[in-house]
């Protein structure tokens, strides 16, 4: 088991987790899917059969106080998590999987907490979003490989 800070650190390593092991069936949870959109793509190009995601509803994103306090360069009011995340993922996920029996999207409504990723019966990653600032540049949440 590897800790590493952000879920960015992680990207690499699960895609040559993909590679490798080329696992027919994956399952994700993600606040949104923009951050996993390169991992998506490998598990096209490995014809995953199944993938199921689980990702924010974009009409239940975290608040305009507390997306100001977690992104405080947005302007006041405007609701960047649906508009700038949320919304262009969902619609990039239509033009990487063109068949769409191969993935199911679900959206859950509470706010983000938790994120991973599952190959068929093994967790590949945990990780957890903490909605402050850590240290100078501005890194959110931490990830565990396992």
């Amino acid at each position: 088991m590897r800790f590493y800070p952000d879920q960015g650190s992680t990207n690499n390593i699960t895609l040559e987790l993909i590679e490798r092991e080329k696992p027919s069936k994956v399952q994700s949870i993600e606040y949104g899917s923009k951050a996993i959109k390169g991992i998506l793509e490998k598990l096209k190009e490995v014809k995953a059969k199944k993938i199921e995601l689980l990702i924010c509803d974009p009409n239940h994103t975290i608040t305009h106080e507390d997306e100001r306090l977690f992104h405080s360069a947005h302007p006041k009011g405007e609701d960047s998590q649906k508009k700038i995340r949320i919304c262009p993922a969902i619609q990039d996920l239509a033009y990487i999987f063109s068949n769409p029996d191969k993935i199911r999207i679900r959206c859950y409504r509470t706010p983000g907490s938790l994120r991973g990723i599952n190959f068929g019966d093994k967790w590949i990653q945990m990780g957890w979003y903490t909605y402050d600032e850590r240290g100078d540049n501005h890194k959110f949440g931490a990830t565990k490989i396992l």
